[in-house]
Protein backbone atom coordinates (compact mmCIF):
# COMPACT_ATOMS: atom_id res chain seq x y z
CA UNK A 1 0.00 0.00 0.00
CA UNK A 2 1.40 3.40 -0.92
CA UNK A 3 1.46 6.43 1.34
CA UNK A 4 -1.35 8.06 -0.67
CA UNK A 5 -3.52 4.94 -0.37
CA UNK A 6 -2.94 4.77 3.37
CA UNK A 7 -3.60 8.51 3.72
CA UNK A 8 -6.89 8.25 1.82
CA UNK A 9 -8.12 5.17 3.71
CA UNK A 10 -7.12 6.72 7.06
CA UNK A 11 -8.97 9.97 6.36
CA UNK A 12 -12.12 8.11 5.23
CA UNK A 13 -11.87 5.97 8.38
CA UNK A 14 -11.58 9.05 10.62
CA UNK A 15 -14.63 10.64 8.99
CA UNK A 16 -16.59 7.39 9.46
CA UNK A 17 -15.53 7.16 13.11
CA UNK A 18 -16.75 10.72 13.70
CA UNK A 19 -20.13 9.74 12.33
CA UNK A 20 -20.21 6.52 14.38
CA UNK A 21 -19.28 8.39 17.57
CA UNK A 22 -22.01 11.00 17.17
CA UNK A 23 -24.54 8.27 16.31
CA UNK A 24 -23.64 6.16 19.35
CA UNK A 25 -23.63 9.21 21.61
CA UNK A 26 -27.10 10.12 20.34
CA UNK A 27 -28.27 6.58 21.19
CA UNK A 28 -26.91 6.86 24.74
CA UNK A 29 -24.30 4.17 24.08
CA UNK A 30 -21.29 6.27 25.13
CA UNK A 31 -22.35 7.25 28.61
CA UNK A 32 -19.62 5.35 30.47
CA UNK A 33 -17.64 6.83 33.30
CA UNK A 34 -14.94 9.27 32.25
CA UNK A 35 -12.17 7.73 34.33
CA UNK A 36 -9.12 9.13 32.51
CA UNK A 37 -8.33 12.56 33.98
CA UNK A 38 -12.06 12.88 34.67
CA UNK A 39 -12.55 13.71 30.99
CA UNK A 40 -11.97 10.64 28.79
CA UNK A 41 -13.80 7.31 28.75
CA UNK A 42 -12.80 3.84 27.57
CA UNK A 43 -14.06 4.48 24.04
CA UNK A 44 -11.48 7.26 23.69
CA UNK A 45 -8.74 4.66 24.17
CA UNK A 46 -10.44 2.45 21.59
CA UNK A 47 -10.58 5.38 19.14
CA UNK A 48 -6.86 6.08 19.65
CA UNK A 49 -6.01 2.43 19.00
CA UNK A 50 -8.13 2.49 15.83
CA UNK A 51 -6.38 5.69 14.66
CA UNK A 52 -2.98 4.09 15.21
CA UNK A 53 -4.10 0.98 13.32
CA UNK A 54 -5.50 3.08 10.46
CA UNK A 55 -2.34 5.14 10.18
CA UNK A 56 0.13 2.25 10.43
CA UNK A 57 2.95 2.47 9.37
CA UNK A 58 2.59 6.24 8.95
CA UNK A 59 2.29 7.27 12.63
CA UNK A 60 2.52 10.96 11.77
CA UNK A 61 -1.07 10.77 10.50
CA UNK A 62 -2.50 10.15 13.99
CA UNK A 63 -2.86 13.86 15.01
CA UNK A 64 -4.52 14.60 11.66
CA UNK A 65 -6.93 11.67 12.10
CA UNK A 66 -7.90 12.84 15.59
CA UNK A 67 -8.56 16.32 14.15
CA UNK A 68 -10.61 14.99 11.23
CA UNK A 69 -12.63 12.64 13.47
CA UNK A 70 -13.56 15.47 15.84
CA UNK A 71 -14.51 17.84 13.02
CA UNK A 72 -16.53 15.01 11.47
CA UNK A 73 -18.27 14.39 14.81
CA UNK A 74 -19.48 18.00 14.99
CA UNK A 75 -20.32 18.07 11.28
CA UNK A 76 -22.67 15.08 11.59
CA UNK A 77 -24.05 16.06 15.01
CA UNK A 78 -27.04 18.31 14.44
CA UNK A 79 -27.82 18.63 18.14
CA UNK A 80 -24.68 20.55 19.14
CA UNK A 81 -22.65 23.08 17.24
CA UNK A 82 -18.98 23.35 17.99
CA UNK A 83 -18.60 26.13 20.55
CA UNK A 84 -16.80 27.27 23.68
CA UNK A 85 -18.73 24.83 25.90
CA UNK A 86 -17.72 21.64 24.05
CA UNK A 87 -15.27 19.11 25.46
CA UNK A 88 -12.60 19.89 22.86
CA UNK A 89 -11.99 23.19 24.67
CA UNK A 90 -11.27 21.39 27.92
CA UNK A 91 -7.75 22.77 28.48
CA UNK A 92 -6.89 25.26 25.76
CA UNK A 93 -10.08 27.11 24.85
CA UNK A 94 -10.40 28.63 21.41
CA UNK A 95 -11.51 31.64 19.41
CA UNK A 96 -14.08 32.77 16.84
CA UNK A 97 -13.35 33.34 13.18
CA UNK A 98 -16.49 35.15 12.10
CA UNK A 99 -19.30 33.02 13.51
CA UNK A 100 -17.24 29.78 13.60
CA UNK A 101 -15.61 28.56 16.82
CA UNK A 102 -12.07 27.22 16.37
CA UNK A 103 -10.63 25.29 19.34
CA UNK A 104 -6.92 25.75 20.03
CA UNK A 105 -6.80 21.95 20.23
CA UNK A 106 -7.42 21.88 16.46
CA UNK A 107 -4.53 24.29 15.85
CA UNK A 108 -2.25 22.18 18.08
CA UNK A 109 -3.21 18.91 16.32
CA UNK A 110 -2.69 20.46 12.88
CA UNK A 111 0.69 21.92 13.91
CA UNK A 112 1.76 18.56 15.38
CA UNK A 113 0.80 16.78 12.16
CA UNK A 114 2.73 19.32 10.05
CA UNK A 115 5.84 18.99 12.23
CA UNK A 116 5.70 15.17 12.20
CA UNK A 117 4.91 15.01 8.49
CA UNK A 118 7.36 17.54 7.09
CA UNK A 119 10.08 18.17 9.64
CA UNK A 120 10.81 14.83 11.35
Amino acid sequence: MTYIDNYFISVIGAIALGWVEQFLLGQGALTGKKWILGHFATYHIILLVVFIALAYPFWQLVPLLILIEDISFFTFRVKDDLGPDNWVNWIFGGFYIGSRWVPFTYIILLALFIVLEFFL
